[in-house]
């Protein structure tokens, strides 16, 4: 006799976790707008996390990145798992991607990806997945030579044509 109500109740509490679920997605928050670059704050990072003087935070036309600069000395510290580079020869960045819709599969940052080191304009040499997930992939963009040894005092990874973005430019102090 009070199967209705019950019910009702079920399927209005079923539509209000599927909308939470909805809502929060499934990767970091969003910045809100793009084309922007932030380093992570030191609040809340643990010893295993990177720090700012290497990781960059950014969004392009509706996909986030975590962009990590592969530094010889943070490889010396932290280890090389990408044995597609060598740490004093190339500059790297390991980039993880996050979108909620579209296929990132079908951008080759190694097309799209330049770095700026002065004023010269570097094209990349590779783009390696270590993780070929559609909506979250994560790969190794090399470039030829290593950006300390240039004279430069900084870097900037320059990604044009990722998702509906002209660019985005995220960029790094070299310490001499």
């Amino acid at each position: 006799m009070h199967k209705k109500p019950y019910s009702t109740l079920l399927m209005v509490l079923a539509l209000i976790l599927v909308g939470v679920v909805l809502l929060t997605g499934c990767g970091r928050k969003s910045t809100g707008s793009d084309n922007t670059t932030t380093p992570p704050g030191a609040g809340g990072q643990t010893e295993n996390q990177p720090n700012e003087r290497y990781l960059r935070v950014g969004e392009a036309g509706g996909v986030e990145l975590d962009v990590l600069w592969l530094a010889p000395e943070y490889v010396k510290a932290k280890g090389n798992p990408y044995s597609q580079f060598n740490p004093e020869q190339d500059t790297a960045f390991r980039i993880a991607m996050t979108t909620h819709s579209g296929d990132l599969l079908q951008y080759d940052l190694a097309k799209l990806a330049t770095l700026r080191v002065g004023n010269k304009e570097i094209a990349a040499t590779s783009w390696v997945y270590t993780n070929r997930d559609s909506h979250h992939p994560e790969g190794v963009l090399v470039f030829p030579g290593s950006a300390g040894a240039t004279g430069s005092s900084s870097i900037t990874l320059v990604i044009k044509g990722l998702g509906n973005a002209q660019e985005v430019s995220l960029n790094w102090e070299i310490r001499q």
